[in-house]
């Protein structure tokens, strides 16, 4: 994989921010397994030796991505959830946000972080996805107590069908059908929030 180096330019960027950047940016375009050390130093305009002073392989750098990406989800999350606007355009927003996130991923970074076949990042997911979910159900209770969401539906429930969505990002029967991960998301969106009657109104 060819990359191309970035400027001395950001030369107050402390080294590890440069590292997670090009890291980020490289993981995104190709995904993990495809991406190397190498790769990211070049990128990021560092030696070997810098990269293995901040992280111990990529793998270090690939959870201080991911744990990054999911602080900034949460925080977008809280934002929008707490605007004083109608419930369904605070979902909507929410919405459009994972899917233009979505659209700066590749399909291989989405399969190398919830299909991971790297044992510690796989437990790093798990471990936010809980942290995650608690915030959801609480969500959901608080939405469906102030009446926004059907008092016949468990939030549980909602819980584990969104589990197994997220499931279906990364089925290969599904991303051969899609462009684009972010085709995939919004199908998925549209399907578990307005169902596939066609008198649904949206």
């Amino acid at each position: 994989m060819k990359t191309k180096g970035n400027s001395a330019g950001g030369a107050k960027t402390p080294a590890p921010e440069k590292i997670l950047a090009a890291a980020e940016k490289l993981f995104y375009r190709y995904g993990i397994r495809k991406t190397t050390v190498g790769d990211i130093c070049a990128a990021a305009g560092v030696s070997r030796m810098t990269f293995y002073k901040h992280y111990r392989d990529k793998v270090r750098a690939a959870e201080a991505v991911l744990n990054r990406l999911i602080d900034e989800m949460i925080g977008s999350y809280r934002r929008i959830m707490g605007q004083k606007i109608p419930y369904g355009e605070r979902v909507r927003q929410f919405i459009e946000l994972k899917l233009a996130k979505a659209d700066d991923m590749s399909a291989s970074f989405i399969q190398d972080i919830i299909a991971s076949p790297y044992p510690e990042l796989h437990a790093l997911l798990h471990r936010r996805m809980e942290e995650n979910l608690k915030i959801a159900l609480d969500e959901y209770r608080s939405a469906q107590r102030a009446g926004h969401i059907r008092p016949d539906v468990k939030p549980e429930f909602i819980v584990a069908f969104l589990n197994i969505m997220a499931d279906m990002v990364v089925d290969k029967r599904l991303t051969r059908l899609y462009a684009t991960p972010r085709e995939l998301g919004a199908e998925l969106m549209n399907l578990f929030f307005y169902g596939v009657l066609k008198n649904r109104r949206r």
